[in-house]
């Protein structure tokens, strides 16, 4: 009984340890969902697009999908760039940063597609069910994007500090390619970078 309850902690603090990495696009996609819910000006865009023609739906709704598109990359880059702060590498760890950017991603369309269902005017309603299914293919897209257009996983990436020199991203590859990005003149102790 206490291991199980020593892994549900272990399993707790790892997935705080990586949604604490990707706060800037947790806190983009509440913005958004607060200012377009909980605003009144929010709530007026969302029934003014309800009643607009569909080329102004189409632009609302590839704003959101960039929106969406901008909370996952940006998720993704910030646990792909593993800062020290982060938990180990452990094959739930790995999951969690696999799919935490994909979730919020789609979370920022479900929240789009609540804010036009709790509008309940003009075809916000169908707009709702509209972001329902751009969620779904969102889900699809970001899931599937590798067989999708043939691309292979990155290569494991490693920030190192040599004595006298700045950081130095070495990419381990079978072209044995090396990329030097210099941080800052000294490297900080708080860069590990150590990437899946």
């Amino acid at each position: 009984m206490i291991n199980f309850l020593r892994k549900r902690w272990d399993s707790l603090k790892t997935v705080v340890a990586s949604l604490k990495i990707v706060r800037f696009s947790i806190i983009v996609m509440l913005f958004g969902f607060i200012a377009l819910t909980l605003v009144p000006q929010g709530q007026d865009i969302v029934v003014i697009v309800s009643s607009y023609g569909l080329l102004k739906k189409v632009w609302f709704l590839t704003a959101a999908l960039l929106w969406a598109f901008q909370i996952w990359y940006w998720a993704r880059v910030m646990l792909f760039m593993w800062f020290s702060s982060g938990p180990a590498m452990d094959e739930f760890t790995t999951k969690i940063n696999e799919h935490a950017p994909r979730f919020l991603g789609a979370v920022s369309l479900l929240a789009l597609a609540y804010t036009f269902f709790a509008a309940q005017k003009g075809s916000s309603l169908l707009m709702g069910f509209l972001f329902m299914g751009f969620a779904a293919l969102f889900i699809a897209f970001v899931y599937y994007r590798r067989k999708l257009f043939n691309l292979d996983k990155l290569d494991p990436v490693q920030a190192r500090q040599y004595p006298g020199q700045s950081c130095t991203f070495k990419r381990s590859s079978p072209r044995n390619q090396n990329y030097a990005i210099d941080f800052y003149n000294n490297c900080s102790d708080t860069l590990s970078a150590v990437c899946y």
